[in-house]
C-alpha cells in the first residue's frame, strides 16, 4: 500500500551530510514527515492492531479496550511517532553518537492513556556518571511529557 514511500523517503534524506546547516535539515525533516503523513493504514497492520487489542483484552479481561480502538486515532499516532524521528533534535543526538538514520528502528506502544498525578523513570545505569552500580530516577508532576520531551530544564 506504501511501496512508494521508502524511496521517496530514501530520497530526501538523502540530502542531509554532515555539513547540511540546521535550517536546511529542517526543510528536509518537514519533508520527510509530509512523506510519513501521506501514507496509507495498511489493512494488514489495521487487522493485526485489532487482533492484538482483542487478545490482549480477553487474556486480561479488559474486553472493554477494543471499543476504545479507533482506527484514524491508531494510525495518526503511528505516523506521529515515526514522524518524530526526522526532526533536528534526533539528527543531532545522532550526529553525536556516529549514528545514522539507517541504524534506528521505531515501535509504537498501544497502551491506554491514565490520567496520573506523577511520572517517573528509572535508569538501570546512571546517564550522568555511567556509573552500573548507581540507580538513576526522575520524578515529575503529570503524565511525563517533561520527561521524555525536549522541554526546557530538562
Amino acid at each position: 500500500a506504501n511501496k512508494e514511500v521508502l524511496p521517496m523517503l530514501q530520497k530526501v534524506l538523502n540530502r542531509l551530510q554532515p555539513h547540511t546547516s540546521n535550517e536546511d535539515a529542517q526543510v528536509i525533516f518537514e519533508e520527510a514527515q509530509q512523506i510519513i503523513e501521506s501514507m496509507r493504514f495498511p489493512q494488514q497492520l489495521r487487522d493485526a492492531m485489532r487482533t492484538a487489542m482483542a487478545e490482549v483484552g480477553t487474556k486480561d479481561g479488559e474486553e472493554r479496550l477494543t471499543k476504545l480502538f479507533h482506527e484514524r486515532d491508531a494510525w495518526a499516532a503511528v505516523k506521529g511517532v515515526w514522524s518524530s524521528l526526522f526532526a533536528l533534535r534526533p539528527w543531532v543526538s545522532l550526529a553525536k553518537a556516529g549514528r545514522s538514520f539507517h541504524d534506528l528502528n521505531m515501535a509504537a506502544l498501544v497502551q491506554e492513556l491514565v490520567e496520573a498525578k506523577y511520572a517517573f523513570v528509572l535508569h538501570t545505569i546512571n546517564p550522568f556518571t555511567k556509573d552500573k552500580e548507581e540507580l538513576y530516577g526522575e520524578l515529575v508532576a503529570g503524565r511525563g511529557e517533561t520527561l521524555v520531551g525536549n522541554f526546557p530544564g530538562r
